[in-house]
């Protein structure tokens, strides 16, 4: 599980920023689900890594629901 460190509100879409990246087993176009307090929030999709950092594009948002800094990212995996 990652933790989101920043959340950068732009024209087009937020851009979600991660307290880890490649270190955490992340890679490109993996998409993460958003939850906090056991709640899910959002979907995200990775967009950008680094070593120690990473960041994503929302994917989808519950209702009435935002990205907060300090909510966690965990791999969204499909079940079989």
């Amino acid at each position: 599980m990652v933790e989101v460190v920043a959340v950068h509100p732009t024209r087009i879409a937020d851009l979600i920023v991660l307290g880890h990246g490649f270190d955490a087993g992340l890679r490109q176009g993996m998409v993460c689900r958003i939850t906090r307090g056991g709640a899910d929030i959002a979907d995200i999709i990775l967009v950008d890594l680094r070593t120690n950092c990473g960041s994503a594009l929302i994917v989808s948002l519950s209702p009435g629901q935002s990205i907060r800094r300090g909510d966690v990212a965990s791999v969204k995996v499909l079940k079989t």
